[in-house]
C-alpha cells in the first residue's frame, strides 16, 4: 500500500515508461522492506508452532511418534538458534518467507553469490547437526 502512494505522491511517475514504472515501484518495495527491517531493529522470528504443522503429520499417530517428532522439531530450533545471525536472517528470507536469493541479497546489501554462500553454510550446518 505503502509503495503505491509513494508512486501517487511523485509527480514524476506517470511520466516513466510501463517497465520504468514497473523497475520503480519494485525498487521504492525494496526499500520499504528494508526501512521495516531497521524499525525493528531486530530479525524477525517465525513460531516454530507453525512449522509443528509439518511435522505433526497423522493424526492417528502413537503418543511415541508425536513425542519423537517434537523432540526432533526442538532440536532444529536449537540448531538454528546456534546459526550467526545472518545466516538466521537469510533462512527466514528464504523459507519463511519464501524470497529468492537476489531478493534477499536486495534487502540486505550483500551480493547474489555471498546470499548464497551463507544459505548453503546454514543448511550443510543444520544437515551435519541434525544427523550428528
Amino acid at each position: 500500500m505503502e509503495v503505491f502512494l509513494a508512486a501517487l505522491e511523485w509527480k514524476g511517475f506517470l511520466s516513466l515508461s510501463t517497465n520504468e514504472q514497473i523497475a520503480w515501484l519494485r525498487r521504492v518495495a525494496q526499500h520499504k522492506i528494508i526501512d521495516q527491517y531497521r524499525k525493528t531493529g531486530k530479525m524477525p522470528e517465525v513460531a516454530l508452532q507453525l512449522v509443528e504443522e509439518i511435522f505433526s503429520g497423522d493424526k492417528n499417530e502413537d503418543p511415541e511418534q508425536k513425542v519423537i517428532k517434537q523432540e526432533e522439531l526442538q532440536q532444529l530450533q536449537v540448531a538454528i538458534h546456534r546459526l550467526p545471525p545472518l545466516q538466521q536472517q537469510v533462512l527466514f528470507l528464504r523459507f519463511a518467507n519464501g524470497l529468492r536469493c537476489v531478493e534477499i541479497a536486495s534487502i540486505l546489501g550483500k551480493r547474489d553469490s555471498t546470499v548464497r554462500v551463507l544459505l548453503s553454510r546454514a543448511i550443510n550446518h543444520l544437515r551435519n547437526t541434525y544427523h550428528a
